[in-house]
């Protein structure tokens, strides 16, 4: 089940509620007493100075303590007495059965399982938790979850801090798991693949929809079509029957009737038009046109101590693409935008920009940049250009939803979601033909990334998109780097997600993982085909369409230049005299080739025009 709502609605708390971590101020969980429910928050755990082996082991602590007793019984059969050997081949024997009955076997293979799947080398297993960022901390939290194997397992935002190879492994294993899940997500390709049911908080209360969030989008849509019909035929048969009452309230013939109607309207259940929260509105404006060429990277390498993160990378970016950067955490796909933004040099090699590029940057911590003393319109304003006035200020975080006395909030006090969305709109101060966006859908929900997405889509520019969300990634770019192998794919991240998994290999907080290990990954069969694999209505490329209407204009272009000479050949009463009738005939011949071929052309690109017009 996906738990859904805006930011703030409840859903966390819910959680909270129903594991026992919060209690609520009026009615009851019920749960059956010997029912093992397993817990992830969005806040990393304490997982104290051990190694990522032993933590993960925690997850099977049952294993691991009826291992430890069959030790003990084999100890003590090495050194006991024959009149005590039968009862403990027994009680060796009783063990092994269930140790043999829960796998025990199998455990340490699970272990290393799950590991790789949340993207740990193999020699992480052996370093101290410690020592891990808080996103790895919280893969160490979740994997230890999961090896648990509860009855129901209650997940707070669990594809926070997960690439999109753990992303579609986590995805597989919890549809393998056998377990009730009931997962908050903000990842839309996550809840249509794991999801048979969606749960939806709205103004607190629950309302339930089948299948997952692709399908609850159109029955909510259905539903609330239909409730606003209804509202609005109750609305007008409730102002008729006032307006009888108010006509026959005072005359005597009338009276009892109008009082009668009065009563019946009073008791009326009414019928609440549905309302949703304001979206975000923006747009990206991509300014003056760059050289055909925006970026040029050749033999780009850069290395940190002894890990290499790119590595001799060529790379041709022309105007339009929309390039999505793609690969496991640490692959290098931030690193590669701090380059080409200038914040960061290579250790070798060449990176060139193109002519009249203009280059905006959102960095993925930009967020956690801005002054928390400062107040929302102090940090816009203060970014903006001098030509920006404050009305227009204003009005551009109206768009993000910072109306009224929201502009003077402290940005400290603001939600992760709101400091992006305000970070966003800095952005959007200046316009750029050349727009580096890194993990820019982190903290935003399900609207706003809707609204990114279509803007992204809609941007006349050249874009470089490092996400996890492959939802956005499917309906913004042309085209996928993929990193470290720095390989470039014509198409969205669906469109080529099994090449990419096939040529990438797992890169953990230690350095490149082990191969082998994640070949033996749990599998589970889907009962429904992922996203990449249904059915897709084609989409308008826009990069590929510019490339088609250059070439087309090209060859018009060409064509017209031989017919002109051709006609004029042909024109020259000196054609005739320095050639025989054959000649002529073949010129005659190849003039007339050429205008129809023209006139394809011609059609081939007013084609192209018009669909450009009409953008599909």
């Amino acid at each position: 089940m996906g738990l859904v709502g805006a930011n703030g609605a409840g859903k966390s708390t819910l959680l909270k509620i129903v594991c026992g971590v919060e209690d609520a101020d009026a009615g009851e969980v019920q749960r059956p007493r010997r029912l093992k429910l397993g817990y992830l928050a969005q806040e990393p755990p304490d997982l104290g100075n051990r190694t990522l082996h032993d933590v993960l082991w925690d997850g099977l602590a049952e294993i691991r303590q009826l291992g430890s007793h069959l030790q003990e019984v084999a100890d003590r059969l090495a050194s006991a007495e024959s009149d005590h050997l039968e009862g403990l081949v027994a009680e060796q024997s009783r063990l092994v059965e269930r140790f043999e009955a829960m796998d025990g076997y199998e455990a340490e293979a699970r272990v290393a399982r799950v590991a790789s799947g949340l993207g740990f080398s193999q020699a992480a297993l052996e370093e101290s938790v410690a020592k891990l960022s808080g996103g790895w901390q919280m893969r160490a939290a979740l994997g230890r979850l999961l090896l648990s194997a509860p009855d129901v397992l209650l997940l707070d935002e669990p594809t926070n801090h997960l690439d999109i190879a753990a992303i579609e492994w986590l995805e597989t294993y919890l549809l393998g798991l056998g377990a009730a899940v009931v997962a908050i997500s903000h990842d839309r390709a996550f809840l249509d693949r794991i999801a048979t049911r969606i749960t939806e908080i709205d103004r607190g209360r629950l309302s339930e929809f089948s299948g997952n969030y692709s399908e609850y989008i159109r029955q909510r849509q259905a539903r609330d079509a239909a409730l606003a019909s209804a509202a609005d035929r109750q609305e007008r048969e409730m102002a008729r029957a006032w307006a009888f009452i108010e006509r026959f309230r005072a005359s005597a013939r009338r009276t009892k009737s109008a009082k009668s109607r009065e009563k019946a309207v009073l008791k009326v259940e009414r019928i609440e038009a549905p309302t949703h929260a304001p979206k975000v509105k923006f747009h990206f404006d991509a300014g003056p046109q760059s050289a055909r060429l925006a970026i040029e990277l050749r033999q780009l390498s850069l290395r940190f101590g002894d890990r290499s993160v790119l590595e001799n990378v060529d790379l041709e970016v022309e105007r339009g693409m929309r390039l999505a950067l793609v690969g496991p955490n640490g692959s290098g796909k931030s690193t590669l935008l701090r380059l080409i933004a200038g914040e960061q040099v290579a250790d070798a090699g060449r990176l060139r920009l193109g002519q009249r590029v203009s280059v905006g940057y959102y960095a993925q911590h930009a967020a956690d940049r801005l002054d928390p003393r400062q107040t929302v319109l102090q940090a816009a304003y203060g970014a903006a250009p001098d030509r920006w006035t404050p009305f227009e200020v204003r009005s551009l975080l109206g768009g993000f939803l910072f109306r009224g006395e929201a502009v003077d909030k402290a940005i400290g006090v603001l939600s992760g979601g709101e400091r992006a969305r305000l970070a966003l709109a800095i952005l959007l101060l200046e316009p750029h033909n050349v727009l580096l966006l890194d993990e820019p859908t982190n903290h935003l929900d399900m609207d706003s990334k809707e609204v990114l997405a279509q803007a992204l889509a809609r941007f006349g520019g050249t874009l470089l998109l490092a996400s996890h969300d492959r939802y956005v990634l499917d309906q913004v770019a042309t085209h996928v780097l993929a990193l470290p192998t720095a390989r470039l794919y014509e198409g969205t991240y669906g469109e080529n997600a099994a090449a990419i998994a096939e040529a990438a290999g797992p890169v953990g907080p230690s350095g490149p993982g082990d191969k082998g290990l994640r070949k033996g990954s749990d599998r589970a069969t889907d009962p429904r085909p992922p996203e990449a694999d249904r059915p897709r209505t084609p989409r308008f490329n826009a990069f590929k369409h510019a490339r088609q209407l250059e070439d087309a204009e090209a060859q018009v272009m060409a064509l017209e230049a031989r017919a002109g000479e051709l006609s004029a050949r042909l024109a020259d009463p000196a054609s005739y005299s320095q050639a025989g009738d054959l000649d002529v005939s073949a010129l005659a011949g190849e003039y007339e080739a050429v205008q129809k071929a023209l006139a394809e052309a011609n059609s081939r690109w007013e084609d192209l025009v018009s669909q450009e017009l009409s953008g599909a």
